[in-house]
């Protein structure tokens, strides 16, 4: 454990490229179409091939699900337990000032339990009504997709494997969707067993020269190719096996393109503040979700006279929060709960 700590620490420019990841799952979420598209074709994927990368070689399938389980479910169940308890202050002040009544508040109650124990991304109508908790599906989807991995390198063929366990959780999710989020964690351990092979193939380190150029062929493909883009969260792949192909190459491209910033720029501050993202993304993206479910940033803006759905005015309301927030609880013993990854 020592030296895989060592290693990552040393690798501080997979913590930036985590940082610019985070920045673009928040921007990702205000339903720009341009930025979507750039921003869908490399996003999810970049983090699930970090997490391969960093995969331990050394554990066994059983010991990766339960050291994923203890760092993954907490800030899970805890922000969960947030949304559910921001959902019943705001209801009981709608009751006091008359807007809201006690139906609404029970109905509120079971729909954030609902969701969080079925721990589902996005909405889903089959077989039946489908509430989701929204981008913390993520963690669900690590902890299953890394121990997918990591049982699947335990066989003769663990290509052909993959492709049967993506394949299932493609097509069975198309008949129905079944809770937390385990047919995106069968997709996803494609990315994250390609993390896997680009840590053992020294893919950035050696041969960058030749996954440089390639990688961005193949990206700059799918960003043009990728409408509708890549949906991990509802196992959404247009273009098939050359959205996986595309989406692992963008995320190959920003890692080798931030790796080379890293070593020939001089911009200290900047870095930092990158790399503070980076380390600090799972909780950026647990107080992002809660402020993504319960705050009304286009209301508030409305009010100023703010042109509604305005860009760059929500973009910074969203990240205040997250950093906000993210400051606060590091400043706690809350901070316990959200373990680095």
């Amino acid at each position: 454990m020592n030296n895989e700590t060592t290693i990552y620490n040393r690798l501080s420019y997979m913590d930036i490229a985590k940082g610019f990841g985070i920045l673009c799952v928040i921007a990702g979420h205000m339903g720009n179409e341009a930025i979507n598209r750039f921003v869908f074709s490399f996003h999810m994927p970049l983090f699930f091939i970090i997490s391969g990368y960093f995969l331990s070689q050394k554990h066994t399938p059983k010991e990766v699900l339960f050291k994923r389980c203890k760092k993954l479910l907490p800030p899970y169940i805890f922000t969960c337990f947030c949304i559910l308890a921001l959902s019943i202050l705001k209801n009981l002040i709608g009751i006091v000032i008359g807007i809201k009544s006690i139906d609404n508040l029970v109905l509120d109650i079971v729909k954030w339990i609902y969701a969080s124990l079925y721990g589902a991304g996005s909405n889903h109508n089959y077989p039946f009504l489908i509430i989701p908790i929204g981008a913390i599906w993520f963690l669900l989807a690590m902890i299953f997709g890394s121990y997918i991995v990591k049982v699947i390198e335990t066989k003769k063929n663990p290509i052909l494997w993959l492709i049967i366990v993506g394949s299932l959780g493609y097509f069975s999710s198309k008949i129905i969707w079944l809770p937390w989020s385990i047919q995106s964690a069968m997709t996803a351990s494609v990315f994250i067993y390609m993390g896997v092979l680009i840590k053992r193939y020294c893919l950035i380190e050696k041969y960058y020269s030749v996954a440089f150029p390639l990688s961005l062929v193949f990206w700059i493909n799918e960003i043009i190719k990728g409408n509708p883009c890549i949906g991990i969260v509802t196992n959404q792949y247009p273009n098939g096996a050359f959205d996986f192909i595309g989406g692992g190459c963008g995320a190959l491209f920003v890692i080798i393109v931030i790796k080379y910033l890293c070593e020939n720029i001089n911009h200290q501050f900047f870095l930092n503040l990158m790399n503070w993202f980076g380390k600090n993304s799972l909780t950026i993206l647990c107080m992002h979700l809660i402020e993504l479910n319960m705050m009304p940033w286009h209301a508030l803006l409305k009010l100023f006279g703010v042109m509604n759905y305005f860009f760059i005015p929500v973009f910074i309301l969203k990240l205040m929060w997250s950093v906000g927030c993210t400051v606060i609880i590091n400043s706690t013993n809350l901070k316990n709960v959200f373990n680095k990854f």
